[in-house]
């Protein structure tokens, strides 16, 4: 499970170090996603939600994460 953990954390900081690097344009770019128009900025906003989704998972299935 700390091999699980390790991951979830280097997944995390990767994917922050991406979004980070987005321009304030970039972050204003539409486009489609599962045949649903869709911004950058709410894809970020449900990888975050998605990510206290894994979060939650790991402390109350395997009590990993604070």
């Amino acid at each position: 499970l700390a091999d699980v953990a390790a991951e979830f954390a280097a997944v995390r900081a990767a994917s922050l170090a991406l979004f980070r690097s987005f321009t304030p344009e970039a972050i204003g770019r539409r486009g489609t996603a599962s045949g649903n128009p869709v911004t950058v900025r709410s894809l970020l906003a449900m990888t975050a939600g998605h990510d206290l989704h894994h979060v939650a998972l790991l402390r109350d299935r395997y009590g990993l994460a604070g």
